[in-house]
């Protein structure tokens, strides 16, 4: 698997040049200076031979970047979560049952939350793939294609924040008090995404958006767009 890095450039106010390069993560290995993504799968990415820069006028291409990495420790947190909850949670103390994972509530709120990750996966997955799309085409990309790239990204990601700040949090209802102890770092999920977030705020994802769904104005081409 490849995952696009890029870098804008402004040649003129006209003409944006947009180095891309793909980096492999099938092999990856984890690095420990990421100490923010201990149990996240944080993966130190290697360069492969793919290498595309493109001059286009009138912001005629960007790069779309998707929500695989806020996916990844979505999944990694609920993981954790249900890991604890099957061994270690206990059912509340007026619950009609014996174990924590027969409590209908708990049941009821795992089965929302994971329904919500599916669907920022899936989301995420169709991002993926136009992305693919717009990068095997080239230069040939024209500006419908890359401003309906880059929604399909925003609309990944923002949906992926939303659902994974909503996981990371409410993970701890379902886990108990003691599962907010340090020696867990639970906590880590939910500021880990917290912190991707207000790196590449939502509001203006969905402004992003909806200027393309109501105007069909593509987003400007940027370092997150």
């Amino acid at each position: 698997h490849s995952t696009p890095i890029t870098a804008l450039r402004h040649v003129t106010p006209q003409i944006r040049v947009m180095n891309v390069v793909a980096w492999r993560t099938d092999q990856p290995r984890v690095s420990s200076e990421w100490c923010r993504w201990p149990r996240s799968g944080a993966k130190m990415l290697r360069p492969v031979s793919r290498r595309r820069t493109i001059a286009a006028p009138e912001s005629r291409i960007g790069t779309a970047q998707t929500a695989s990495g806020t996916t990844i420790a979505m999944k990694a947190g609920l993981e954790e979560a249900l890991a604890y909850t099957r061994t270690q949670a206990r059912p509340w103390e007026t619950a009609p049952v014996d174990q924590a994972t027969e409590d209908p509530y708990t049941l009821r709120r795992y089965g929302d939350l994971w329904t919500q990750l599916q669907g920022a996966i899936s989301l995420t997955q169709q991002a993926t793939a136009q992305f693919q799309q717009g990068w095997d085409k080239g230069e040939a990309l024209t500006h419908a294609e890359r401003g309906a790239m880059s929604t399909a990204a925003a609309a990944a990601r923002a949906l992926a924040l939303r659902v994974g700040l909503t996981v990371t949090s409410q993970m701890f209802d379902l886990m108990g008090a003691r599962a907010t102890a340090k020696r867990y770092g639970f906590d880590l999920y939910w500021r880990n995404l917290r912190t991707l977030s207000l790196h590449d705020p939502v509001d203006y994802k969905l402004l992003d958006i909806g200027n393309w769904v109501v105007n069909e104005i593509a987003p400007t081409p940027s370092s997150y767009a």
